[in-house]
């Protein structure tokens, strides 16, 4: 059955947002079932309009009530695609630099910590089940601007496959904590070599178990005036750092 105008479901996913609608469209437009535009923005979709019009897809440009009416929100940014929902890698092969998500399920903060990666240049993030149902969204794609599109997405069915991974190919894993925990390194300075950083929820954190099976444990310095900070700044912070270190 072809997917209506609007449509989220496991196999069908309508993105808005300029930077994310265009980033699709430019890599991965194999994906793109659906494409609408508004005329201000029509000529940035020139090319994918002959690449849709080759595989007989629809596309079209439409006013922007209707854009309106596709997106579902006024905040479609000018252009709206439905696409296939993307399928995650299963083999991990030439990693050095990543990051994984443990049951982080807020899509607002996977799409800024996809972003933060894709800016910084750190092409792999490994995401547990929830999480990777949390990317595959809207908002997520929305708040990304691109980034999921740029990364490569692996799906960790159990953290055992993770840490046998890291294991084999000498990977370092690296915990993230809360600063209250007792098991706690502040220093910035992250491994040297391939390095994975681990996240987990802000209402949790990583439990005890992961981290005992990580090499390296830490948290981020702070006044202490605030318990922590949200976790898209974290994997910024650290992503930042990561960048730095690889560069110099």
């Amino acid at each position: 059955m072809k997917p209506t105008n609007h449509i989220n479901t496991a196999e069908y996913l309508t993105i808005c947002g300029l930077a994310a609608v265009k980033m699709i469209c430019q890599k991965q437009l194999t994906a793109v079932e659906r494409l609408f535009f508004d005329e201000d923005h029509a000529p940035l979709f020139a090319k994918a309009c002959q690449g849709l019009a080759r595989d007989r897809k629809i596309y079209r440009m439409v006013k922007p009530d209707e854009l309106k009416k596709i997106a579902h929100t006024e905040h479609h940014g000018g252009a709206v695609c439905v696409i296939r929902s993307l399928k995650p890698l299963h083999h991990f092969e030439g990693i050095e630099r990543a990051f994984y998500l443990h049951d982080v399920a807020n899509s607002h903060n996977i799409g800024a910590i996809a972003r933060s990666l894709a800016f910084f240049g750190i092409a792999h993030l490994f995401l547990s089940p929830l999480s990777y149902r949390a990317a595959m969204t809207a908002s997520a794609f929305r708040v990304a601007e691109g980034g999921l599109t740029l990364l490569k997405l692996y799906e960790v069915r159990a953290s055992s496959d993770l840490f046998s991974h890291c294991r084999s190919n000498q990977i370092t894993t690296v915990a993230t904590i809360k600063p209250q925990s007792q098991k706690k390194n502040t220093s910035l300075t992250l491994p040297s070599g391939k390095v994975c950083i681990c996240l987990g929820n802000e209402e949790d954190g990583l439990d005890e178990n992961f981290i005992r099976q990580c090499d390296v444990a830490f948290t981020l310095p702070g006044s202490k005036e605030i318990e922590s900070i949200n976790v898209s700044a974290v994997a910024a912070i650290l992503a930042s750092k990561l960048a730095k270190e690889v560069v110099c």
